[in-house]
């Protein structure tokens, strides 16, 4: 009597295949008169085991290598696909925040004091990576928003002096007046885009000038005053120092001194006294200075008040008919120079 080795029914000789699991039965199994299994069961059953135990390793080594298979398939091929994934994920995340920023700029309009916004819009780009930025599709929107901030700001600039120069009172100008060069100083500091929008440089430029031809005035007008005063001071230098002169015409031009070569000076400028005198030489002259006003004496000698009486004797310009007499004086009227004034002639 035959068994299945799988199930352990009984089986026909004649039976290759069991009735009851349909197991294929083996040829050589054997059996005793009494249906049962002879010795060599145990070698037959220890056969079967063996296969049963290689089957099961066969299995398992095959069930491993699918495993690893599938797991070298994960790490190279699937893992990094994955992580791709997230990492697009996570650019178009951050990029996707920076584009919103720079749309909301739409919404508000650009002025001198956006400079805060744009730049916290930059700092939020700079912080992006390569790839990120790439992403970024609106970021020439934030480049045209700081050419836009600059041109206000460059308007901005230049209206605080177009301010500055249409506050300037004209009328009011003067030659120490430090308003015009204040605003002409910030009108440097501009850049040169900045110049180009100031509008009235040229009322600053006329402004300018006015205040360059009062300090010409004023500065003439002191020089003038000056040159009174020293006038004044020669004048009544003169009057201090000479007092008194008798002698001939001759001796007294020939410039003792600064104070004879002045009274001279005048005299000559008025008269000629060769119309007068034939010998003019030799023609004997008088002196003398005398004070017209007695409060020069109380406050001190001034150059106004004070006169110099002076007279002339000598022959005829013909020679004949005697002496001639020719009486002048020579005053300071104004306290800054000498006048010379004919008395008589006879």
């Amino acid at each position: 009597m035959k068994y299945c080795e799988e199930c352990g029914a009984k089986l026909q000789d004649n039976e290759s295949f069991c009735s009851e699991c349909g197991a294929k039965c083996s040829e050589n199994l054997i059996v005793d008169d009494k249906g049962e299994v002879e010795s060599n069961k145990g070698e037959v059953e220890s056969n079967n085991g063996g296969k049963k135990r290689k089957k099961t390793l066969a299995v398992v080594i095959a069930v491993a290598l699918v495993a690893i298979i599938i797991g070298v398939l994960g790490y190279f091929v699937i893992y990094p696909k994955v992580m791709d994934y997230l990492q697009d994920k996570e650019d178009q995340k951050a990029a996707q925040k920076v584009i919103h920023l720079i749309d909301s700029l739409d919404e508000k309009k650009i002025t001198a004091d956006s400079e805060k916004d744009l730049d916290h819009i930059k700092t939020e780009y700079d912080a992006l990576s390569k790839d990120q930025k790439k992403l970024v599709s609106n970021y020439d929107d934030l480049k045209g928003a700081y050419k836009r901030l600059e041109e206000v700001q460059d308007q901005k600039a230049a209206n605080s002096i177009v301010t500055a120069i249409d506050e300037i009172d004209k009328d009011s100008l003067t030659a120490g007046d430090t308003s015009v060069q204040a605003v002409r100083d910030k009108y440097n500091e501009l850049s040169e885009a900045q110049k180009k929008l100031v509008t009235n440089i040229n009322t600053l430029e006329e402004y300018e000038q006015l205040v360059q031809t009062k300090k010409a005035d004023e500065e003439a007008k002191k020089a003038k005053e000056q040159e009174t005063q020293a006038q004044k001071a020669k004048v009544l230098e003169t009057f201090e120092n000479l007092k008194f002169y008798e002698g001939v015409w001759g001796d007294f031009g020939a410039h003792v001194n600064q104070y004879q070569g002045m009274v001279e000076s005048v005299i000559k400028n008025s008269i000629s006294l060769s119309n007068y005198f034939g010998d003019v030489n030799n023609v004997y002259m008088v002196l003398e200075l005398r004070v017209m006003n007695d409060d020069v004496l109380a406050n001190g000698l001034t150059a106004y008040n004070q006169i110099y009486t002076i007279c002339f004797e000598g022959p005829s310009v013909t020679g004949t008919g005697g002496a001639r007499h020719l009486e002048c004086t020579v005053s300071s009227p104004n306290g800054t120079s000498l006048a010379y004034n004919e008395t008589s002639y006879y």
